[in-house]
């Protein structure tokens, strides 16, 4: 009997204290966020045009515009990992974005020349097949080079995608030894 007593005593002391540090790890926790309501952009793989490296290539510039895009903490970027996938088709680029669950899609394609390159990206709505898409456009002397101004094409999608058709084009940065070519309106190209 007396260890019964002993044990009811202690649990009694340490109930409410238990309680109470139960209670206080969970107010420490976070709260269940809202929905997340970034909006969501696919990364289509882009069509790469080079003698070697494909792959290597297409990887990389997916990792390097995902976590340039992925700064603005606006967006979420979905990378669409499948090689396949890879198209600078407006069509197939939203259906890929629409099976994935995306509200926009970025596509395009990446050409090494030699020791120049250039990359030719869109952005456009998944729902809205009647509007051409908005284009970004850079080329560089050397592959090298080209690392750089992926930042300037990660803004300017940023923009495009949280502006929607009427952002207006980024100032484009200069062609190497020269002075920056003036963004082409019309079709919503940075050069």
């Amino acid at each position: 009997m007396r260890l019964f007593a002993l044990r009811s005593s202690a649990l009694g002391w340490c109930a409410p204290r238990i309680a109470a540090l139960v209670l206080t790890l969970c107010a420490a926790l976070p709260a269940p966020s809202r929905a997340d309501d970034r909006v969501r952009v696919a990364l289509v793989p882009l069509v790469v045009h080079s003698a070697d490296g494909r792959d290597f290539l297409q990887r990389g510039l997916a990792d390097m515009l995902v976590s340039r895009i992925g700064r603005e903490r606006r967006i979420a970027v979905l990378p669409i990992d499948d090689a396949k996938a890879a198209t600078a088709d407006a069509d197939a680029a939203r259906e890929v974005g629409a099976a994935n669950g995306a509200a926009w899609v970025v596509f395009g394609s990446f050409t090494h020349f030699a020791d120049g390159a250039s990359l030719d990206l869109a952005c456009t709505p998944v729902r809205e097949s009647d509007g051409e898409p908005r284009r970004i456009y850079v080329h560089a002397a050397t592959m090298a080079d080209m690392i750089p101004l992926l930042d300037k094409v990660a803004e300017r999608a940023a923009a495009i995608v949280l502006g929607g058709a009427d952002a207006a084009p980024a100032a484009a940065s200069p062609p190497a030894g020269g002075e920056p070519t003036p963004p082409d309106r019309d079709a919503g190209r940075v050069r």
